[in-house]
């Protein structure tokens, strides 16, 4: 499970067998754990978890892993990293480097998260930067895998909403390296950074993956098996653009696949306020929908912390 690199910073840093070989050591992990015959590596190891913003599900998926390996973490929340805007990066990356044996990272810039790892002198995990989510992104394909007959390359996936999210980037990046079917749908005005889209096309075409983008929910969905959807921007104004994208069981039966289930990050449903507002049950996920078998988000949650575990024990057993 030894990386090649010395960092987690982002999946473009990866080959694809590089990758295929991180989503089975997440799988092994958690069979590992299911059976009892895991063991933690990570004795002696002090950790420093540096948190830009706070994300509870994040901390307690990082923490769990953390002490499932045996190792001590210590946690910088919001104003306590050193790395918010105005701190000196190069100083701060370069004390906590002799300090730590590693540093877990959350809600920095993909630019300050690549200094911090070039300076510090110890390995760097991108929990989840501005613009990458390389854990939760392994994590979701090992869900995938563990809820189809099919492989990786023969599967295909919507993502709704928003492409400019770290959790779109990723997505696009993870399949164009692994060679999935992605289909992006989402408003003119919020499809994914062009530059971006061109390099996951080039990377496509040596992997055999096909990057799509809709703006037509029904017209993505045709044959999909999993159909990802994203948390919503609160102003109203955003929610009301991103209505046409809303998942529900009737999205899901026009896939025409019975057996196409809903992929998300959050693992509650988002009530109480613009839903109520606009009359619905539930704003990205209908309630119907997320209270149904064919949420998978528990699931997510569960193999974050496998694909956390794994990228401890790459960076420092």
């Amino acid at each position: 499970m030894t990386l090649r690199y010395r960092h987690f910073l982002k999946l473009l840093d990866f080959s694809p067998a590089e990758l295929q070989q991180r989503i089975e050591s997440v799988r092994t992990l958690r069979d590992l754990r299911g059976c009892r015959q895991d063991k933690p590596v990570l004795r002696g190891k002090n950790l420093a978890l540096l948190f830009c913003e706070s994300h509870n599900q994040t901390r307690w998926t990082t923490q769990s892993a953390c002490s499932r390996q045996g190792a001590n973490f210590h946690f910088f929340g919001p104003g306590e990293s050193g790395l918010e805007e105005g701190e000196p990066v190069a100083c701060t990356a370069s004390h906590l480097g002799r300090l730590f044996d590693a540093l877990l990272i959350h809600g920095v810039d993909q630019e300050t998260l690549e200094e911090v790892a070039r300076l510090a002198g110890v390995p760097v995990c991108n929990l989840g930067s501005k613009e990458f989510q390389p854990l939760s992104m392994l994590a979701d394909f090992a869900t995938m895998l563990a809820h189809s007959p099919k492989a990786l390359s023969e599967l295909s996936v919507v993502v709704l909403g928003d492409g400019s999210t770290s959790l779109s980037q990723s997505l696009l990046v993870g399949a164009s390296k692994l060679g999935l079917d992605m289909r992006f749908c989402g408003p003119e005005k919020l499809q994914p950074e062009a530059t971006l889209v061109e390099t996951c096309l080039a990377l496509a075409a040596e992997t055999g993956a096909q990057i799509r983008l809709y703006t037509d929910p029904d017209e993505a969905v045709k044959g999909a098996d999993f159909v990802y959807s994203q948390s919503w921007d609160t102003n109203k104004k955003v929610v009301e653009s991103l209505l046409a994208y809303r998942a529900t069981n009737g999205l899901l039966s026009r896939s025409g696949n019975s057996s196409c289930k809903l992929l998300h990050r959050r693992a509650y449903l988002a009530e109480g306020g613009l839903d109520q507002e606009l009359g619905l049950d539930g704003l990205e996920v209908s309630r119907e929908l997320f209270e149904s078998a064919s949420n998978l988000v528990f699931e997510q949650a569960e193999y974050s912390l496998y694909a956390h575990e794994m990228a401890l024990i790459s960076l420092l057993a």
